[in-house]
């Protein structure tokens, strides 16, 4: 949740994102974060007006509803990406001051449940051993849970079409043997 987004636009199928800076709000004495506000820069816009307008993006108290920013509050945050019923309200703001702006929802970024479920082990782990672990034991979890695969219905009609040719090409041998045993 405390990554900042880059300031040098990085080209996308869907062209440069836009570049973010971020103002931090903090206690002196401890360091804590009390607060930050993101600054964005519309590159569409500043090259249409030739000039550089940084414009604020979002407060993160303001914008995610936080009463404090603590470890506990970001990572309740952060679990609720996972949340199907959170999912469409919160993960779709992250994802948008995520991608500054360049996709206004997940769903025109191309990012479903199991892309947010990515975010979220990005988000909450720290070492790429628990991120991997994070993202393997979803993926467990979404296979066990999953409907049967797409291609299990094709294959059954298939063997109901081929089940009954193979027992025509079966029969006439079958048919043979009875035949020859009469005799």
């Amino acid at each position: 949740m405390l990554m900042a987004p880059a300031v040098s636009p990085r080209r996308t199928s869907s062209g440069p994102n836009n570049p973010a800076v971020r103002l931090y709000k903090f206690e002196t004495s401890s360091g804590q974060v009390l607060d930050y506000t993101q600054y964005y820069l519309d590159l569409n816009l500043a090259n249409q007006k030739d000039y550089a307008d940084w414009q604020p993006e979002y407060n993160l108290t303001s914008y995610y509803g936080l009463t404090e920013v603590t470890a506990q509050s970001l990572h309740e945050l952060a679990y609720t990406f996972t949340d199907q019923k959170s999912y469409s309200h919160l993960f779709s703001r992250y994802y948008e001051a995520n991608a500054v702006r360049l996709y206004p929802s997940p769903e025109v970024g191309g990012c479903d449940a199991s892309c947010a479920q990515t975010h979220y082990c990005a988000v909450t782990r720290l070492e790429y051993s628990q991120f991997r672990h994070c993202l393997e034991a979803a993926a467990s979890a979404l296979a066990s849970s999953a409907a049967p695969p797409a291609l299990a219905r094709p294959l059954l009609l298939l063997l109901q079409l081929l089940l009954p040719l193979l027992l025509l090409a079966a029969a006439p041998s079958t048919l043979g043997q009875s035949q020859l045993a009469a005799t």
